[in-house]
């Protein structure tokens, strides 16, 4: 990687991406391509060995035109003489399939994780908004806070991750194979693309949950202070259908008994801090295949057996492929 774009990361702490599938170099926080002096060397010489000529973009910065000789000229960079393409694996035809999503498959859709906006909501850090002892003092904002989630939720659409992930499931479920989505993202987004057997161990944006009787209703508007429960028909009895801190996750027996039997688990685009979801790679069974897509490296991130760097749009497409490979 260039000294240009390491600065730019150790100067704003900003990740970026070097992507050897369409030659790219990305920042995910200025969300917007790097093109520096420094980087069109590479850029051309990725190019080069893929296509055999100079790269466009690189032709454009350094303000040359390509010739009728520049096909035939030698390849830009000598690293060019070595394989670029990292090494395929050959996977065992799988069975058992659990999938792990986080914030950062969501991310890409454009919604924020849970501290990205400006770290405050209403002058209020929403780690004090999730809180059960917050919403029985005060319910009303934390029914605000959590209806500018839900609208924020309906404004953003699946992305091609989202999707792949859906074809994945139909594809397996054709072939026999076992297949169980897990997602830390209160989100419907799965749910939209086409995902069907998933479970929402933080809970869901678009459901509230009656304290009374504790069933659970899809709620797309917002909760006011006249909204009336379904079932008890009363009032100032519905909470958002959300994990707060203090409760325990959903669905853990299900997932615990999935994951016992899994002779594949991935984790994408979570932060491999928050448990009991960064201990899940070590509940697998040993032998079991364990891969990690995120745009970096995790704290959990030794303990898979194979590291997958870049935006879930692009790595989790390749993965579907390379599981449908496997299980053909």
């Amino acid at each position: 990687m260039s000294s240009h774009l390491i600065a730019h990361h150790e100067e704003t702490m900003h990740p970026i991406a070097a992507s050897f599938a369409d030659l790219s170099i990305y920042c995910y926080e200025c969300a917007d391509y790097i093109i520096c002096n420094e980087s069109l060397p590479i850029l051309d010489a990725l190019h080069w060995g893929r296509f055999g000529e100079s790269h466009p973009i690189a032709l454009q910065y350094q303000n040359t035109a390509p010739t009728s000789s520049s096909s035939s000229s030698e390849p830009p960079l000598e690293f060019l003489k070595m394989d670029q393409s990292p090494p395929e694996r050959e996977y065992p035809r799988f069975t058992n399939v659990v999938i792990l999503t986080g914030a950062g498959i969501s991310k890409e859709s454009g919604i924020n994780t849970f501290r990205d906006a400006g770290g405050l909501w209403e002058t209020h850090r929403p780690e004090e908004l999730a809180t059960p002892e917050a919403f029985e003092r005060d319910p009303a904002m934390v029914q605000r806070f959590y209806n500018w989630r839900r609208a924020k939720v309906l404004e953003v659409e699946p992305n091609v991750a989202h999707e792949a992930l859906a074809e994945l499931e139909a594809e397996l479920k054709v072939r026999g194979v076992r297949f169980l989505l897990v997602t830390q993202n209160i989100d419907d987004l799965h749910e939209r693309a086409g995902s069907e057997n998933l479970v929402h161990m933080h809970g869901e944006i678009c459901k509230v949950q009656c304290v009374k009787t504790q069933q659970v209703f899809s709620w797309y508007g917002p909760v006011l202070e006249d909204s009336r429960c379904d079932c008890c028909r009363s009032l100032g009895t519905l909470r958002p259908r959300v994990v707060w801190f203090g409760e325990m996750p959903l669905w853990m027996g299900k997932i615990r008994q999935a994951l016992k039997s899994a002779d594949l688990f991935v984790s994408i685009g979570t932060s491999g801090l928050v448990y009991p979801a960064a201990g899940f790679v070590g509940e697998v069974p040993k032998g079991a295949v364990t891969i990690e897509l995120n745009f970096e490296e995790t704290a959990v991130s030794e303990a898979f057996s194979e590291h997958r760097v870049g935006p879930a749009t692009k790595t989790v497409p390749k993965l579907v492929d390379d599981i449908l490979s496997a299980c053909s």
